[in-house]
């Protein structure tokens, strides 16, 4: 895994840019600077990668403590990866150079659960009898749910084409967001919660349908549909999950950029400070760790909207006093962060089996009503007395869904949407030694998931857990640099996915020469970085393009 972990120095830094001239600097590691990384080093640039992080892979990055090993943002991908016909398997197979492997989740691979009437839908590959269960359980007519459907399925391809202006120069983007207009409004302009009411849905049977938003971070009735619609079917074919864990993801992909170019290099523990820009305005390097790295043809920042156009536009030294909501705002971009979330990593002696734990996920809801209860975490100043109250877990056990997992242990994962605002007393402290209330609100925590969630739903847990992590939105915002502890960077609502807003947040930013990705560019989600990264290139690099499509076409 040292691939994973090459440490960057002063003197590294100064000795690769003295090697050789840097075509592409990259600031962040994620999916989506990896996916673009990838093919442009197929055709010849020799690309940068800086990740300030001591570990590679930004979301889809693991970490291990005493034996275990935990996924952090990697649950399960759709799509039909099992399937010669799936374009995402086929991105998967071209950056990786084939290397990445799948396995096929249990199924079914998502159980909806209300927690107070403890009833419980099953979500599998055939979507048919699912429907058919959320009628019967719901008392709901079962052409309500055909028409919700049908629905998702016209704003999912509405919802792609107007992802294809990421592709297009800026002036072209405009006109074809225009083009589209009457279809984009349907399908962005609208949120979920209308769009099933309108369809005939009760309010619990579109709870249960939606059981998923926590995977955009939006409550259904500030949610795009389009954003929904492209959940809805994502699962049709069943849910995967990388052979070896989601660290696999970066592994196998910097292994094929250093097998294209062998002069391309991917460092951690590498912050960058400032994107340089000359008198034009043209970027044409970052700063790090005290080096001015130049390149030769651009500046790609995966580090999100904020971090970009505030922090290293904007840097302190510049003496700019303007604020994030100032300066996002002065570019036409929504500056509200996404939800923050608490997590609870838990290390388990015994296997799957004997633990009665399978790999599949649990979405633990407090009732279907999930509007209602999303309204009330907004309004609560201070952290609930009972944390099982919060809208929504997440339960995920992540080694029991990867059939490379052979060891006699099992990690689980908990994950529950909280406020910011609980931890800010704690902010200016140190990671570590943020003092004994913060370590007794985290204590209290992870007895309340544990004893709610894991041991309720899995009570053979109980006398088996060896080792528990837990993570709150300060970790978050010290590990992957995430303002506010927001887990999914700007916040998904309807106003983040306004056109104005998409064209400010287009592949080429205001600053020639500085491009951006991941899920700020294009949509939270491990499909969402890998297609930002692959419509990025369309926008940059033409040649590599149509090289990528040949090679994914024609060789996988």
């Amino acid at each position: 895994d040292q691939i994973l972990k090459n440490g960057a120095s002063k003197k590294k830094l100064q000795s690769f840019c003295d090697d050789a001239a840097v075509d592409y600097v990259f600031i962040g590691s994620g999916l989506g600077s990896l996916t673009l990384a990838s093919i442009l080093s197929k055709v010849g640039y020799r690309v940068l990668i800086l990740e300030q992080h001591d570990v590679a892979g930004g979301a889809t990055h693991s970490f291990e403590e005493r034996g275990f090993e935990w996924d952090v943002g990697l649950h399960y991908v759709g799509d039909n990866l099992n399937k010669f016909y799936s374009i995402s398997r086929r991105i998967f197979d071209l950056v990786s150079d084939g290397a990445l492997e799948w396995s096929l989740c249990d199924e079914p691979y998502d159980i909806a659960i209300d927690a107070i009437s403890d009833t419980r839908i099953h979500f599998g590959a055939n979507h048919e009898k699912t429907n058919k269960a959320i009628a019967k359980t719901f008392h709901q007519d079962i052409q309500a749910i055909y028409r919700f459907r049908r629905a998702c399925f016209w704003a999912r391809l509405v919802a792609l084409a107007s992802f294809f202006a990421k592709a297009l120069p800026k002036p072209l983007a405009r006109l074809w967001l225009f083009f589209i207009g009457p279809a984009y409004r349907w399908a962005w302009c609208r949120d979920t919660t209308t769009v099933a009411k309108n369809c005939g849905l009760s309010t619990q049977a579109a709870g249960c349908l939606t059981y998923l938003y926590g995977d955009y971070g939006v409550q259904p009735n500030q949610a795009p549909f389009a954003l929904h619609a492209l959940l809805d079917s994502h699962y049709a074919g069943g849910a995967f999950y990388p052979r070896g864990g989601a660290k696999s993801i970066a592994k196998t992909i910097i292994t094929a950029i250093h097998r294209t170019n062998t002069k391309s290099q991917v460092f951690v523990r590498a912050p960058v400070t400032a994107i340089l820009r000359d008198n034009h305005n043209k970027a044409i390097g970052v700063s790090c760790k005290e080096v001015d790295i130049k390149v030769r043809h651009g500046v790609v920042s995966n580090a999100g909207a904020i971090n970009t156009f505030h922090y290293l536009l904007h840097h302190p030294s510049l003496n700019n006093n303007a604020s994030v909501k100032d300066t996002l705002a002065q570019l036409g971009i929504p500056s509200a962060p996404s939800v923050a979330l608490f997590y609870l990593f838990v290390g388990l002696e015994g296997t799957k089996q004997q633990l009665g734990l399978a790999g599949n996920n649990l979405w633990i809801s407090q009732g279907f009503n999930h509007d209602q209860n999303w309204h009330d975490l907004y309004f609560a100043e201070q952290p609930p007395e009972d944390f099982s109250k919060l809208p929504t877990c997440f339960l995920s056990a992540g080694s029991a869904k990867d059939d490379a997992h052979s060891v006699p242990t099992t990690t689980v994962q908990l994950l529950v949407p909280v406020l910011n605002k609980w931890f800010n007393q704690w902010a200016s402290t140190k990671l570590k030694h943020r003092g004994s209330d913060y370590d007794s609100l985290k204590a209290k925590f992870r007895d309340t998931l544990l004893e709610s969630f894991l041991f309720r739903f899995f009570p053979k847990t109980k006398n088996n857990i060896k080792h528990t992590v837990l993570a709150t939105p300060l970790t978050t915002e010290f590990y992957l640099n995430a303002q506010d502890g927001a887990s999914y960077g700007l916040n998904h609502d309807l106003n983040r996915f306004s056109k104005s807003a998409q064209l400010a947040l287009h592949t080429q930013t205001h600053i020639p020469r500085l491009y951006l990705v991941g899920q700020d560019h294009l949509c939270v989600g491990i499909v969402g970085a890998l297609m930002s990264g692959v419509l990025a290139t369309l926008c940059i690099s033409k040649i590599a393009a149509i090289r990528a499509f040949l090679e994914a076409m024609l060789v996988y």
